[in-house]
């Protein structure tokens, strides 16, 4: 309800300032607010409700809803200690019908001398909570609606490590878990064997029909996703080898046509004609990673060169070639699309692969892993 003091004219302010009042300047506070009450037993809230314009129709003695200057300039005296009223129940929410709460009234003393307003009774009041509708319990989390395709409906996109969670409530009206919202606390990022914990809430509509939720929370296992493979360890042993000897096919490929050495900062290349041979190839599946930002499976491995000639060495010309050996070469495999289907198989449909160049010095190679994956 609009006070009146917000429709006084502008005019006002020119009218000389009143010692008294023409209505009644003894005041009972409490006579102007009441307290509503709603919701469900056990979880009803509070509202006050106080009557201004009232208040100010008492204050200045108005029965006819005609403002006159007199009227209207008491009005103006009495804003200051009308906005310095305070009106504050104890409790506000989790209400059940039959408690009571305390609705306590504060003003500015000062301003009400000023004004010589006399606050008459008490300035605290006590009201019994009513009306508040019985629950109707909502089970959330009714195992023939939620999690099913023609219900609340849970469904993954992606391949485990980077999978989403997706929640479709898809209730009939005629079903009440269609007055409920589902939130996942995770919702990306997401790997099989994670847990979940989902929160329900109710629309404001369950709310105001008296529905109250059996459970607020449930988890769910994530599982029977399509998944990166972030360690070797993961596959079986058949599935290892495989991976293993198809990479090593790849190497022997690579190899028997030409490879690119970096060793003592000169960049060269290893072909047949040079009549090297590769020895003690070492996978090092211990330090084998997933990086998910560029969904490659990096896996390093060592070798050792053996009898490799050079008729040239930096600047220098060999007419006897100069034969070489490099222990414990390093180099990596990359594998895109490196994935297992939701029966633990390797997806070998989009799986690429290839290898680096190889590095003298196994640090170097780290750090070019760093540079191109992390």
């Amino acid at each position: 309800m609009k006070k009146l003091l917000l429709m006084l004219a502008v005019g006002i302010a020119s009218i000389g300032l009143l010692t008294g009042c023409g209505g009644s300047s003894s005041i009972n506070l409490t006579d102007y607010a009441t307290v509503n009450f709603e919701g469900v037993d056990g979880k009803g809230t509070a509202t006050i409700n106080y009557d201004l314009t009232q208040l100010e129709k008492d204050f200045v003695g108005d029965d006819d809803d005609n403002i006159s200057q007199e009227e209207a300039q008491e009005l103006m005296n009495f804003g200051a200690f009308e906005m310095s009223i305070k009106w504050e129940l104890d409790k506000e929410e989790a209400l059940s019908n039959g408690d009571k709460v305390k609705l306590t009234i504060t003003y500015n003393e000062d301003s009400a001398k000023e004004q010589k307003i006399k606050i008459k009774g008490d300035t605290t009041k006590e009201f019994e909570v009513a009306g508040l509708k019985e629950p109707i319990t909502l089970d959330a989390f009714d195992s023939e609606v939620f999690n099913t395709d023609t219900g609340v409906k849970i469904s993954y996109e992606g391949a485990s490590p980077m999978a989403s969670i997706s929640i479709e409530n898809g209730c009939s009206d005629e079903q009440a878990q269609h007055f409920v919202e589902y939130v996942a606390d995770k919702t990306y990022d997401i790997s099989n064997g994670d847990t979940i914990t989902i929160t329900a809430s109710l629309t404001g509509e369950a709310v105001n029909e008296g529905y109250v939720l059996k459970e607020e929370q449930t988890q769910i296992t994530v599982e029977g996703l399509e998944g990166y493979v972030s360690n070797l360890s993961e596959l079986n042993e058949e599935d290892r080898k495989n991976v293993e000897t198809k990479l090593n096919d790849l190497f022997k490929d690579t190899t028997n046509n030409w490879i690119s050495f970096l060793v003592e900062d000169q960049d060269i290349s290893l072909s047949p004609d040079v009549g090297c041979s590769y020895e003690n190839f070492k996978f090092l599946n211990e330090e084998s990673k997933f990086y998910k930002d560029r969904q490659a499976f990096v896996i390093p491995f060592t070798v050792d060169i053996k009898d490799a000639k050079f008729n040239w060495w930096g600047t220098d010309y060999y007419e006897e070639p100069l034969v070489k050996n490099f222990d414990n070469v390093a180099g990596y495999f990359v594998i895109y699309n490196f994935k297992t289907t939701s029966s633990g198989e390797i997806d070998s449909e989009e799986m690429t692969s290839e290898i680096s160049l190889l590095y003298a010095n196994k640090d170097d190679m780290d750090r070019q892993i760093r540079e191109l994956f992390e």
